[in-house]
């Protein structure tokens, strides 16, 4: 089924089916899918429907507070901050590393979000890199944290100014971090 965004629902509601080159678009676009097919009588109820299928969606909320930790090393990831950008933090030892903005990479695979920054850049030698892999979680009312285990990898790319080639062996050797996590969703 077409995707039929939250304002085009609103707007709908109180209107006849048939008014307005928006909506005369997206019934065309049921009909030429095959997924939907109803008599004009119908539209109101179907409206209504979709407006509550929509609302129960907005109920489940991503966290955007990320908290690991191990003996060893505490990493915070947020999604946004008071200035609207993510944060990604890491202490291992004495060493910290603190990174945002544009500065951190996600990536969406099947095993979650990805969420990469560089450590340390040495040109026509290596680029270090420290990888979160953050589950999907969707956090409720009823749920409003959640815990879990994940896994931190730093990982080493060789690089080279002669290209992959003339790099000797395993060309982004990894070690893994097993680490505890708590999820939330808090206002910045």
């Amino acid at each position: 089924m077409p995707s039929v965004p939250n304002w085009f629902l609103v707007t709908q509601v109180g209107t006849r089916h048939n008014e307005g080159p928006a909506w005369k678009k997206w019934y065309g676009g049921c009909i030429e899918a095959g997924r939907l097919f109803f008599k004009e009588r119908k539209m109101k109820h179907l409206i209504v429907i979709f407006a509550s299928i929509a609302s129960l969606a907005a109920v489940a909320a991503s966290p955007n507070l990320i908290e690991c930790s191990n003996k060893d090393l505490e990493v915070t990831y947020t999604t946004s901050s008071l200035d609207g950008k993510p944060t990604f933090n890491l202490k291992k030892g004495s060493e910290v590393l603190s990174r945002r903005g544009k500065e951190i990479q996600t990536q969406r695979t099947v095993l979650g979000t990805l969420v990469t920054v560089t450590k340390r850049y040495i040109p026509d030698h290596s680029t270090q890199l420290v990888t979160l892999l953050v589950p999907f979680i969707n956090l409720t009312e009823k749920v409003q944290t959640v815990e879990f285990e994940t896994t931190l990898v730093e990982t080493v790319a060789k690089t080279s100014f002669g290209g992959p080639s003339l790099v000797q062996g395993v060309m982004n050797p990894s070690s893994f971090d097993l680490v505890t996590c708590k999820a939330q969703q808090v206002n910045f």
